[in-house]
C-alpha cells in the first residue's frame, strides 16, 4: 500500500495486516517508510511500510 493509499484513513479507526499478525486502532500517521497507529490498549505502534499488506476501515 502507498501513503497515498492511506492518506484519507487518516483518524480512522482500522485493520492493519501483516504477515505476522492484524493490528486493530486508529491511524494517526503515514509516511514512505511506515504506518503509526494507536492501538485498542492505547499503545504506539509503528509497522514497516515493507510489512503492511493491507490496511481495512473497520466498521462503525
Amino acid at each position: 500500500m502507498s501513503r497515498g493509499e492511506l492518506r484519507h484513513l487518516l483518524g480512522s479507526t482500522v485493520t492493519v495486516v501483516t504477515d505476522r499478525c492484524d493490528l486493530h486502532g486508529t491511524l494517526l500517521s503515514c509516511t514512505t517508510s511506515s504506518i503509526w497507529l494507536v492501538d485498542d490498549g492505547e499503545s504506539d505502534v509503528v509497522v514497516p511500510m515493507e510489512d503492511v499488506r493491507t490496511v481495512v476501515l473497520d466498521a462503525a
